[in-house]
Order: structure tokens, then sequence, then C-alpha cells
């Protein structure tokens, strides 16, 4: 047997209270396997710091006086 690549989706719900129904309807689509909830792991240090970066939430100080400076907003 080959192996094959399931195809899969996400589906992100803010209502919890939602999750059985919205799992029963999924589950009576023609061709649905399975429907598995998956909790949503808490970004590490590293890949929010690295998020920050891409979105442009980063400082440059010159110096420790400099940042201060940034920070306090006194010359």
């Amino acid at each position: 047997m080959a192996n094959t690549i399931t195809p899969q989706f996400i589906v992100d719900i803010e209502d919890e209270s939602l999750i059985n129904d919205i799992r029963r309807a999924i589950k009576m689509i023609k061709g649905v396997k399975s429907v598995h909830k998956v909790e949503q792991k808490k970004k590490s240090s590293l890949n929010s710091a690295l998020e920050d970066i891409k979105e442009g939430r980063v400082h440059h100080a010159d110096s420790v006086k400099d940042l201060l400076t940034q920070i306090l907003g006194e010359d």
C-alpha cells in the first residue's frame, strides 16, 4: 500500500459550546472519514519573538542611554 496524504482542514471555533454540534454536522458530510478535536499548542517564546519581528513589533537603540531616552522620553 503506497503512502498517501489524506486531505485535512482546520476549523477555528469561537464558541466552544458548539463543538459537538459542529462535529456531528461535519460527520454527516459524504466522504468524511473522521473528526478530531485538536487543542492549539501554546506558542514557544522563540515563535512569539519571531512573530514579533515579522510583524514589525521591534525597537532599536544605539546604546543603553538611547534606549532609556526612548522609553522615558528624557534627554
